[in-house]
């Protein structure tokens, strides 16, 4: 991990080398804490699929070709998150506010 932790990390599912699974099961590896929040984008639709990657550790699915609304609004979910579960005392902030 880096020096200062990532708040969100967005995914995709298929990526060369390594993919977006075993990126989150990584990620979950190397800060069990939860504090980084994951969202997966893929367009795998199936619920079996959102199952799995629940399960190796993302916090939301976004179904390809989602809506920027739909991206900002699980952000926001990060956001709030983050007042509860704060990364080295400070909650997350606002992509805008960077």
């Amino acid at each position: 991990m880096r020096a200062k932790p990532f708040q969100v990390v967005l995914s995709d599912w298929d990526m060369p080398g390594l993919n977006g699974l075993e990126l989150c099961r990584a990620i979950r590896a190397a800060d069990p804490s939860g504090n980084i929040y994951i969202i997966m984008v893929t367009g795998r639709s199936l619920s079996d699929e959102q199952v799995e990657g629940f399960s190796a550790g993302a916090d939301a699915y976004l179904t390809k070709h989602f809506d920027t609304e739909d991206l900002l609004a699980h952000i926001d979910v990060a956001r709030r998150m983050g007042t509860r579960r704060s990364i080295g005392g400070q909650p997350l902030t606002r992509p805008d506010a960077v």
